[in-house]
């Protein structure tokens, strides 16, 4: 509240009694009225005063009503008070009181001293709904998690994936261990920035340098359930440079880097890994791409993990044209804790631009032929790969750690 503010409305009708007052003596003295009308007009100055002054507390009052920082509507509501969970604010002893919008859901907090009334700040941004507790000075943390089904439009299908929010980063060991107990393909994890978010992600044992369906279910978290305003959101990641991802009705656009395939030598072990006989097997940046006849056959290969595991790659994309689609394929990492990945948004950055140039078109359609299944539809632009899906959510809730 602005105390300079407050002071003017309630002297202002006072200062402005006053020289009233002094004029109303004069105006007695040259006119003669009588008591009983003199009495009758004090009384009727003092009422004419007196709303002066109520009507100036009611604009006051008006115009200095808690609002929405985002909305800027009125209907809100305290959820909790509690001291600063920030080592320098908590020695300050201010207290932080966190807010909920009715309208617009989402919330906001500000740090006060006791002695003090709360203003408004938004939170990490313009679409944080849920705050994380993340500082180091606290022995617990409060995080936002969220599950969706990536590359699907109904839940139980796609690619299951966990979205955690951040207000900062915390340690890897952490990132690690959450993602850990998961126990999903991938987990990730955002924190606001000036253009959008950085984003990673990490399976159960390692981090990875991309994520498609983790990034696909970031984005769709954002939108769907952080209320994100924009058409398109960028995220900055570590490993693979800035990724954009574009809402266009139902579906999710992402663009990501193309990883085109080059000759190699098979890998000792691969084929008995694999125990199907290959018609062509290529390198990647990270992963082999394993060419078969058939879409069939794609999807009766039984690998055997602990052989594949042992062979010298990342993971391994097998694919074929397909027989209701350009071409499908699957995807094995035991290497990185994922035996088989429902649906693989990076493989694509390899089996795009393969595809694109073995049937001459750019546009491609896509299934990754996984015992969940998942459907992509897939553009090759040079030196970039877009690659669009849907997503469900399953699962929203905290995590306590």
């Amino acid at each position: 509240m602005n105390t300079i503010a407050k002071w003017l409305y309630i002297v202002l009708p006072i200062l402005f009694a006053s020289p009233c007052y002094f004029f109303y003596q004069k105006l007695l003295q040259k006119l003669s009225v009588p008591q009983y009308q003199d009495i009758l007009l004090r009384v009727l100055i003092g009422v004419l005063l007196l709303l002066l002054y109520a009507i100036s507390l009611i604009i006051y009052l008006i115009k200095h009503k808690k609002r929405c920082p985002f909305c800027n509507s009125k209907a809100f509501e305290l959820l909790d008070t509690k001291i600063s969970n920030y080592p320098d604010l908590r020695k300050q002893g201010l207290i932080r009181y966190r807010y909920e919008c009715k309208s617009c859901e989402r919330k906001f907090e500000e740090y006060v001293k006791p002695s003090s009334k709360p203003r408004l700040s938004k939170v990490a941004g313009n679409c944080q709904k849920a705050y994380a507790s993340c500082s180091t000075g606290e022995k617990t943390m409060r995080l936002p998690l969220y599950q969706v089904d990536a590359f699907t439009s109904e839940v139980f299908y796609g690619n299951p994936a966990a979205v955690c929010l951040l207000d900062r980063w915390i340690d890897d060991t952490t990132l690690q261990a959450v993602a850990a107990e998961n126990n999903l393909s991938e987990t990730a994890f955002l924190v606001r920035n000036a253009e959008g978010f950085d984003l990673r992600w990490f399976t159960p044992v390692t981090e990875v340098a991309l994520c498609g369906h983790g990034t696909l279910a970031s984005a769709f978290v954002l939108f769907s359930c952080q209320k994100w305003p924009e058409e398109s959101i960028r995220f900055q990641t570590r490993k693979s440079g800035e990724l954009v991802v574009t809402r266009r009705n139902d579906l999710l656009g992402m663009d990501f880097p193309a990883r085109p395939a080059y000759p190699q030598s098979p890998p000792a072990g691969l084929k008995e890994a694999l125990r199907v006989t290959p018609q062509e097997i290529l390198g990647s940046e990270e992963d082999l791409l394993v060419v078969l006849d058939s879409e069939k056959t794609v999807r009766e290969v039984q690998p055997d993990f602990i052989a594949l595991d042992r062979v010298a790659c990342r993971g391994t994309i097998i694919t074929a044209r397909g027989d209701r689609s350009d071409f499908v394929s699957r995807f094995f990492a035991p290497r990185v804790g994922v035996p088989e990945d429902p649906v693989t948004g990076s493989s694509h950055c390899v089996l795009v631009p393969y595809w694109a140039g073995v049937l001459h078109k750019k546009d491609l359609h896509a299934f990754q032929v996984s015992k969940r299944g998942g459907e992509l539809f897939c553009t090759h632009a040079g030196e970039r790969v877009k690659i669009s899906g849907k997503a469900a959510l399953y699962m929203e809730g905290t995590i306590t750690i």
